[in-house]
């Protein structure tokens, strides 16, 4: 007898290991999907701050706001790095 159990389907008999694996691919499928959204909604507010930050410093703010809004750029620009080497692992 066969290591692998069988369930009827109709008039083919499909392996519950066969089930497992589309199961499996339609998971990451979904994952990548849901990350790639997640990135999106994440980049969104911070591609506003980036931009609010540049209008800031190019309308000329006093020397001590400017060393916030360089900080700001940073962690934002850190940030887009972060999700932009993270989604490299979901593409296709």
């Amino acid at each position: 007898m066969s290591p692998f159990r069988y369930r009827q389907t109709g008039v083919r008999r499909v392996s519950f290991p066969a089930y497992r694996s589309a199961a499996e691919a339609r998971g990451r499928v979904l994952r990548r999907e849901a990350f790639r959204r997640l990135v999106h909604d994440l980049r969104n507010p911070i591609n506003g701050i980036l931009l609010a930050t540049q209008l800031l410093e190019e309308t000329g703010v006093p020397p001590d706001l400017l060393r916030i809004v360089q900080r700001l750029q940073r962690q934002a620009n850190l940030l887009n790095d972060i999700l932009e080497r993270a989604s490299a692992d979901y593409r296709p």
